[in-house]
């Protein structure tokens, strides 16, 4: 009993230590503004794609670049959208879809084995993701999210594009297929060992 809670209870931790890391971070970090300002990197960056400026574009780490660009297709291929509607899509797609599957992976991968198998709640922590959210809600979140990833730009010295890219195009896609390979590992070398106790 105590290995399934704490299956079911890791990735809440892990979302707990994540949601405190981002509020730490934009907590002691400047008032953001919209306004260019030389030297750093504000929300004029996140309102002005840094595609069209050969400046950012050129010192961004090519991976980082290579690794959004692909995720960054994926997702506009179910549909691009601008404005509202376009931070409404990020929102729930980076900020809540995506989460909630990583949290579902998690549990799964580190499942004890020869137990019972995850309840049918933790296949569905995903359908949170769908909650209705109002436009103001869904701004918040938004420009909260990207506060967070201009602020890490800003500490690391990098810019807001490739900061993107480390986190939606490796960070996140590495710790997902991470989940994927540990679960399936450890359930095959389970079943080879009952395989072998089976058989001496």
């Amino acid at each position: 009993m105590k290995t399934r809670l704490h299956a079911l209870l890791l990735p809440v931790w892990i979302g707990l230590a994540s949601v405190g890391i981002m509020v730490v971070v934009n907590t002691v970090s400047p008032e953001p503004t919209w306004e260019k300002v030389e030297g750093r990197i504000t929300r004029y960056q996140e309102r002005v794609s840094e595609f069209t400026d050969p400046d950012f574009v050129r010192d961004a780490h090519p991976v980082a670049l290579l690794a959004y660009g692909m995720v960054g297709a994926m997702v506009m291929a179910t549909g691009d959208a601008g404005g509202l509607q376009g931070m409404r899509n990020d929102v729930v797609f980076y900020a809540l879809l995506w989460p909630l599957c990583m949290a579902m992976l998690t549990s799964w991968a580190f499942w004890p084995l020869g137990k019972k198998p995850a309840p049918v709640a933790v296949s569905a922590i995903p359908l949170l993701g769908l909650i209705p959210l109002s436009d103001e809600q869904a701004r918040w979140i938004y420009l909260y999210c990207c506060d967070f990833i201009i602020n890490l730009a800003n500490f690391f010295g990098t810019g807001y594009l490739e900061m993107n890219g480390w986190f939606f195009g490796v960070l996140f896609p590495g710790y997902t297929l991470a989940m994927v390979v540990v679960g399936c590992v450890r359930r095959i070398r389970f079943r080879v060992r009952a395989t072998v106790r089976a058989n001496p």
